[in-house]
């Protein structure tokens, strides 16, 4: 099932390190881009794992610019970009939800 949806995608991300020696992350989101979500299919999910990852959602959106990771404005999620595949529609990003405390880690 589709839904309609908006991502965010990093257009600039920077790392510094504290006085305590933690990693301070300043990333600038674009915002507001507007996608639709859906699930993968079982073809794409065997084809998907095949490459050695798993899907969670596929977003078709048609802006893109090879960036790894993308914000669902819906719900806040985080998501690792694992391909993108040119479609009629835009581009289709295949992501995977992305594991709370994974830090950035220059995901432009």
């Amino acid at each position: 099932m589709k839904r309609m949806t908006s991502i965010k995608l990093p257009v600039s991300a920077a790392a510094e390190r504290d006085s305590e020696g933690f990693i301070k992350e300043d990333i600038k989101w674009q915002e507001a881009i507007p996608a639709t979500a859906r699930e993968a299919t079982r073809r794409e999910q065997v084809q998907a794992s095949q490459a050695g990852y798993n899907i969670s959602l596929i977003f078709e959106t048609r802006f893109y610019e090879g960036q790894s990771i993308l914000v669902d404005e819906s719900d806040g999620q985080e998501y690792d970009i694992q391909q993108a595949t040119i479609s009629s529609g835009g581009v289709s990003l295949d992501c995977t939800r992305r594991q709370s405390g994974r830090g950035f880690n220059n995901g432009l």
